[in-house]
C-alpha cells in the first residue's frame, strides 16, 4: 500500500491530528513514513487531559516515546475542540499546534467565493489528493492503487503494519524515482465518506474549484431509524442483492446502492463540468462501503487528510 511522496522528507517527528465530527484521526510521521495511525471517537466534552491520556496510551502500546514528538499539526471542523487541542499541544510538545485552515500556504489556488469557508479537512484533502494523482508509482505508472492503511475501512482499528511485502515496521512514502514531484497534469475529485459526504474538486492547474456536500451514510441510516416507527437500526454493509427480501437487507440496499448511485452520478456531472483529465479518490472512515462496489474510483486512501496535514505543515515550516 503506497503513499505518495512528500516534497521533502520531514526531519521532525510530527503528530498529525484531523478532528472530524464523528472521529479523530491521529498519525505519527517521521523521516518519510507513518509510524502509527489511529482513530478516536470525537467527544466534544473531553478535556485536554483526557485526550492526552488516550493518545499517550497509544504511544505506549506502539512503542513511541512521547518526548520524541517535536511538533503537532491539527485540522479541525469542531470549533469547541480547538482550544482543547491547543492546550494538548502544550502538554505533549510544549508548544501550540500548527492549525490548518483556508488561509495558510497550501500550494493550491483556492478558487471558491470565500476561502475561509473551506473546511480544514477539505483543505487537507485537496492538497493531498492533488499530490496523489500527480505522483504516480516509482516507475511512473499511475494506475489504480490503494494508499494509506486499513484497507478494510474499519474506523475503530488502529493500523501500524506496513507494506504489502510484509514489512511491518513502517509504511513508506512512495513517489517517482526521477524526483519529478512538480508535474501538474491531472485534476482530482476527492470523495470523503465522513459524517457528511463531500466532493472536493481540484483542477489540473492546482486550483480548488469548489465543493459539493451531501448527507453521510450513517446520517441516512440514523434518519431512517429515528424518523420511522418500525424501521430498525442496521449495520452499514453491502446487502446480498439490490432487491431486499427482509427489512435489514431492504434498508441496506436503499442506503448503500442508493449512495453508490449518488456518488457515480455526481462524479459524472463533476467530470463533465471540469473537463480535461481528473482522477477520483475515495477517502474517509466509511470509504470502503461504496468504493468496494463502485468502479468510479482511481484511488482509495483512508488517511488522505493526514497526508494533507503533513504536507501543509511542511509548506509552512
Amino acid at each position: 500500500m503506497q503513499h505518495f511522496a512528500l516534497r521533502s522528507t520531514l526531519s521532525v517527528m510530527l503528530l498529525c491530528v484531523n478532528i472530524g465530527n464523528s472521529n479523530i484521526a491521529v498519525g505519527v510521521y517521521s523521516s518519510g513514513a507513518w509510524l502509527s495511525l489511529w482513530r478516536l471517537s470525537t467527544v466534544g466534552s473531553r478535556t485536554a487531559d483526557e485526550y492526552e491520556m488516550l493518545i499517550r496510551s497509544f504511544f505506549m502500546r506502539d512503542g513511541i516515546a512521547v518526548e520524541k514528538i517535536e511538533a503537532m499539526a491539527v485540522a479541525s471542523v469542531v470549533p469547541e475542540l480547538v482550544d482543547t487541542f491547543t492546550r494538548l499541544g502544550g502538554q505533549l510538545v510544549n508548544s501550540s499546534p500548527f492549525f490548518v485552515h483556508g488561509g495558510v500556504e497550501t500550494g493550491l489556488d483556492i478558487g471558491i467565493d470565500n476561502s475561509r469557508e473551506l473546511g480544514a479537512d477539505l483543505v487537507a484533502n485537496a492538497v493531498a489528493g492533488y499530490r496523489l494523482v500527480n505522483a504516480g508509482n516509482a516507475d511512473g505508472n499511475a494506475d489504480r492503487r490503494e494508499t494509506g492503511a486499513n484497507a478494510d475501512g474499519n474506523a475503530d482499528r488502529r493500523e501500524t503494519g506496513g507494506n504489502v511485502d510484509g514489512n511491518a515496521d513502517r509504511r513508506e512514502i512512495g513517489g517517482n524515482v526521477d524526483g519529478n514531484a512538480d508535474r501538474r497534469e491531472t485534476g482530482a475529485i476527492i470523495v470523503d465518506f465522513g459524517t457528511a459526504l463531500t466532493f472536493t474538486m481540484v483542477s489540473e492547474t492546482g486550483r480548488v474549484l469548489g465543493v459539493a456536500i451531501a448527507p453521510g451514510l450513517n446520517g441516512a441510516l440514523k434518519a431512517l431509524a429515528g424518523d420511522t416507527a418500525q424501521l430498525p437500526h442496521v449495520k452499514l454493509e453491502v446487502p446480498p442483492a439490490a432487491i431486499g427480501t427482509n427489512t435489514i437487507h431492504s434498508i441496506q440496499s436503499g442506503v448503500v446502492f442508493g449512495f453508490a448511485g449518488l456518488v457515480e452520478s455526481m462524479v459524472r456531472r463533476i467530470r463533465a463540468e471540469m473537463g480535461g483529465n481528473a482522477e477520483v479518490i475515495a477517502t474517509g472512515g466509511l470509504h470502503h462501503v461504496i468504493a468496494d462496489i463502485s468502479d468510479c474510483f482511481d484511488h482509495k486512501s483512508p488517511w488522505l487528510h493526514l497526508e494533507g496535514i503533513c504536507e501543509i505543515y511542511y509548506k509552512n515550516n
